[in-house]
């Protein structure tokens, strides 16, 4: 049966759609080496870090990949995202292990969907990711830390005053969680302006708790 699938419908890579052996990985050899690392550690001061905490309180941040418009990473990121393709979500989480300098994480919260678009995609990339990470540390999820309020429109036609405008009141705060002086790594899947992730982290200021972010690619 496995044979006659690969006939048919032969695995191919997401970045250059050759046929691409038995599908273990999502992309091929020859675009495995035109993924553009930021090279970027969690425990190293870098752009993303200056940008978010010049506005909230965090205690580390990188991107694993540079994003592009139709460079690889973007081919690999939404063939995640809107394809529903599970062996990229434990590529993904395969490369954010690797630029992690700890595994010391008590809980790991993502930027959550909101409930129509959960109904329409089916999952949260992020927390796919997220669900893979946990295999390399003991990281607790908590997949209902925050919940998405307000619907968010497309945000790629608009800048960044507009952007976060649109975010006002997206998120609301489980107040009842109780990880005050705890260690949480934040993770999401495309950086751009940084608007979602600055109100998101702005809703967890209550919590006091130590804040790292993971995001898996930062636009340029």
């Amino acid at each position: 049966m496995k044979v006659l699938r690969e006939l048919f419908f032969p695995y191919r890579c997401c970045g250059c759609l050759s046929v691409h052996g038995t599908g273990s990985e999502p992309i091929c050899a020859n675009c495995l080496l035109k993924l553009e690392y930021t090279y970027w550690k969690m425990d190293q001061k870098n752009e993303l870090y200056e940008q978010l905490s010049s506005s909230v309180k965090l205690n580390a941040a990188t991107a694993v990949l540079w994003f592009e418009k139709n460079k690889v990473s973007q081919k690999l990121i939404h063939a995640h995202k809107y394809r529903n393709q599970p062996q990229t979500g434990k590529f993904l989480a395969a490369l954010c292990w690797e630029v992690l300098a700890t595994d010391r994480y008590d809980f790991i919260s993502c930027i959550p969907s909101h409930k129509h678009t959960l109904r329409t995609r089916g999952y949260n990339q992020a927390m796919e990711i997220a669900e893979h990470l946990t295999s390399h540390c003991n990281a607790e999820i908590l997949p209902n830390l925050v919940k998405r309020v307000k619907r968010k429109k497309s945000q790629t036609q608009y800048k960044k005053a507009l952007r976060e405008k649109n975010l006002i009141g997206a998120f609301a705060l489980d107040e009842t969680s109780q990880i005050s002086g705890k260690k949480l790594l934040v993770i999401d899947d495309v950086y751009t302006t940084g608007a979602t992730m600055r109100s998101y982290l702005q809703t967890l200021e209550p919590l006091q708790c130590e804040i790292d972010v993971l995001i898996m690619a930062r636009a340029r």
